[in-house]
């Protein structure tokens, strides 16, 4: 909301580093959702690049998780009300 009236700088991020913060986000909150540490309620936003390795991993861990999904989209064994298994139902 204070970003809509002018109150927060939101360029003040480049687009580089937008980009590999929502892809570690995701890989992040996957863990927290298995392994819930670390919780917060607000997560700040990282003022640095990370590590190649780090981005590459969780690059990779996104691509194999949606991979699987498509792949079991149409298998009624792996129906789930929530996450990737709402998106192998919505696809039919």
């Amino acid at each position: 909301m204070l970003a809509q009236h002018g109150q927060i700088d939101t360029f003040r991020f480049s687009l580089p580093l937008r980009f590999e913060n929502a892809i570690v986000s995701y890989a992040i909150y996957l863990r927290q959702l298995i392994w819930p540490i670390d919780l917060a309620v607000l997560y700040p936003h990282p003022e640095k690049f990370f590590p190649f390795p780090i981005i590459a991993g969780c690059i990779a861990l996104l691509m194999v998780l949606s991979a699987i999904a498509i792949i079991y989209r149409n298998d009624s064994r792996f129906r789930s009300p929530a996450g990737f298994g709402l998106l192998a139902c919505w696809s039919r």
